[in-house]
C-alpha cells in the first residue's frame, strides 16, 4: 500500500497533478505579504534588467537574482 497517491501516477497524469499542487502552493504563497511585494517588484525589475544591461549575461544575472529572491521567499513560506 502506497502512502502517497502521487507515486502511483505516471506520464501526463502525474505532470497534471504536480502542476495543480504547484499552483496551490503559489496561491498559498500569494497570501504572504513579503511574497506579494517581491512578485510585484519583479514585474518591474525583470523588464528593467533589459534596459540597464549591456550584454545578455548581465541581463541573465540581474533576472536570475530576482528569481532567486522569489525562490527563497517561496522556500521560507513553505517552512513557515
Amino acid at each position: 500500500m502506497s502512502v502517497n497517491p502521487q507515486k502511483n501516477r505516471t506520464g501526463l497524469n502525474r505532470v497534471w497533478h504536480a502542476f495543480g499542487y504547484s499552483l496551490s502552493g503559489l496561491k498559498a504563497a500569494w497570501y504572504e505579504k513579503a511574497f506579494r511585494q517581491e512578485a510585484v517588484a519583479s514585474v518591474l525589475l525583470i523588464p528593467a534588467a533589459f534596459f540597464v544591461s549591456h550584454t545578455w549575461l548581465e541581463a541573465a544575472l540581474l533576472i536570475g537574482s530576482v528569481v532567486l529572491v522569489l525562490v527563497v521567499e517561496l522556500l521560507n513560506t513553505g517552512i513557515e
